[in-house]
């Protein structure tokens, strides 16, 4: 960590603020997507439940 709440993450500054908010932002679209994946194979196990 560097001083006034700034950070380093893979060469780039940023505050840690910001850094908090885009950790959240990537975790609600990994949940979106794992959710997605989720559906599809639901979906994907009916039908063959039906056929």
């Amino acid at each position: 960590m560097l001083e006034n709440d700034w950070v380093y993450v893979n060469g780039a500054r940023m505050r840690v603020a910001e850094l908090e908010f885009l950790t959240h932002q990537l975790q609600l679209e990994y949940s979106r997507e794992l959710d997605a994946r989720r559906g599809v194979v639901n979906r994907l196990i009916g039908w063959l439940d039906q056929h």
